[in-house]
């Protein structure tokens, strides 16, 4: 925070104790709540068994949350991270990915750190380096269910993928074309070239994320 930083990501789910967060409430800065079983990147051994996932993960934050304000963090610089490939098989990331709009019942901002992870692998057999397109498919899902921050790798495509999804779910009637003569035809175009060139031009601004 000393160069500059402004967020403070504690991977830990406060498995190391608090003193993340004490330094970001000295230093002014958001904190990442990152939801974590256990001491991150060691595998739990047994594996942990949930009665229901996404139900025990928003009352873990709950408890969390209350450690955090009470080591004087502020609750509004405080977001929540489910926690993806953070003590959970790919199926219980899966389930916690369609259930992601149960974690605003907390009322804290969203962040999803999902990026190339290993449950995209369990579903489209993809590589880590070529995962980018299911990625931006879970970015846009979970930006329709209240996410609205995004730890990636291809940003610029995420850019692209944020606008059309915050265009299709929160665009007021009638924003991008609300008739034919709005459209910017090209010269000597026909419609369905019209169309698709359209479909290359970038969202107007305020349709950003």
């Amino acid at each position: 925070m000393a160069n500059g930083a402004a967020i403070v990501n504690d991977i830990s789910g406060l498995t190391l104790g608090t003193e993340a967060a004490e330094a970001a409430a000295e230093g002014g800065a958001g904190y990442v709540l990152n939801y974590s079983y256990t001491v991150p990147k060691h595998r739990p051994d047994p594996a942990p068994v949930y009665g229901d996932v996404v139900t025990e993960t928003v009352g873990w934050m709950a408890e969390r949350l209350a450690e955090l304000e009470a080591a004087g963090l502020a609750r509004e610089a405080i977001a929540i991270d489910p926690g993806i490939a953070f003590g959970k098989s790919h199926d219980e990331d899966i389930q916690s990915l369609r259930r992601l709009s149960e974690l605003r019942t907390a009322g804290q901002p969203l962040l999803l750190a999902h990026s190339r992870k290993n449950y995209i692998g369990s579903v489209s057999g993809a590589g880590p380096e070529d995962r980018d397109l299911e990625t931006h498919v879970t970015t846009a899902l979970a930006y329709a269910q209240g996410a609205r921050i995004f730890r990636v790798h291809d940003v610029a495509g995420t850019r692209r993928t944020l606008a059309m999804a915050a265009a299709i779910v929160s665009a007021a009637p009638g924003a991008f074309a609300p008739d034919e003569g709005s459209w910017p035809w090209a010269a000597g175009a026909t419609a369905p070239e019209a169309i698709a060139e359209k479909a290359l031009i970038d969202a107007p601004p305020g349709q950003r994320w």
